[in-house]
């Protein structure tokens, strides 16, 4: 019998890695971010959180108190190039440097973004 050998082809360069830390009750999350990253070298992983009813600034800051524990579970030991906090009233009811400082504790090397966030800084870039 005649074997071949067959030398490893290894990636030397990774895609970003975006993690998504989406609400457990949103049912649309993934799929609008797969429809943004569709065609793009981008590796994407989600965690959910868990979310209180009613919706109260009491119970979103209840909420936010796990996303340092969310985001560790997002490729556990693992580095991330960025983290997505997907709950808009969450950051406005805790506080953009509240949530980036939970994440970081998990993830430090990462970036942290969400949609208020980004919104805002794409009107300050049309603003030119």
């Amino acid at each position: 019998m005649n074997s071949t050998k067959i030398e490893p082809k290894y990636i030397s360069k990774s895609n970003p890695r975006i993690g998504l830390i989406a609400l457990a009750s949103d049912f649309m999350i993934e799929r609008d971010f797969i429809n943004i990253i569709k065609d793009r070298d981008i590796d994407f992983f989600v965690n959910r959180i868990e979310c209180y009813n009613p919706l109260t600034k009491e119970n979103l800051i209840k909420m936010s108190n796990k996303v340092t524990e969310v985001t560790k579970d997002i490729l556990p030991d693992q580095d991330i190039d960025c983290v997505v906090y997907g709950c808009t009233s969450g950051t406005i009811a805790v506080g953009y440097n509240s949530i980036e400082q939970k994440v970081k504790a998990a993830k430090p090397m990462a970036d942290v973004t969400t949609p208020s966030t980004a919104a805002i800084k794409a009107l300050k870039k049309n603003e030119n």
